[in-house]
């Protein structure tokens, strides 16, 4: 599973003193991957939102492809070795902008939050924490 193509390279060169997103990192973090590690479609979704928020048609286009689905399902739990791919792509394409790469994976992270937060259930367990994160946490649905 290739994380960039030569044709999908990030636009810009990173800033003095920063590497490029170490693909060695990506590619350990897919090894050590087991089938009972999993991500949540909203980590997926915000991946997708994120890069659709962001970026050009081509680059989302770039990120959509790392995505096996073409929907997913906020609760539902996913292979962490499929989302990996696509989180380490969008956050390489958000990084050409102005952006660090974790800074870049925080904002997909964000997005993935603010979405979510945004839907019914969401409103729901804002609702149920009185507006407390803390309390927002341990009402979020765990798997």
């Amino acid at each position: 599973m290739a994380l960039l193509t030569s044709s999908s390279k990030a636009k810009a060169a990173p800033p003095p003193g920063e590497t490029a997103p170490d693909i060695a990192d990506l590619r350990e973090r897919l090894a050590a991957a087991t089938p009972q590690d999993t991500s949540k479609g909203m980590s997926f979704n915000g991946v997708l939102s994120a890069a659709r928020a962001l970026l050009g048609p081509d680059d989302i286009e770039r990120v959509q492809a790392m995505a096996p689905e073409k929907k997913y399902v906020d609760f539902f739990n996913y292979p962490v070795a499929t989302f990996l791919p696509a989180a380490f792509t969008a956050a390489s394409l958000l990084r050409a902008g102005q952006l660090d790469f974790d800074g870049a994976l925080r904002r997909v992270g964000e997005q993935a939050i603010v979405d979510f937060l945004s839907t019914p259930v969401g409103r729901t367990l804002v609702t149920v924490s009185s507006g407390e994160a803390k309390r927002l946490m341990r009402a979020a649905p765990t798997a």
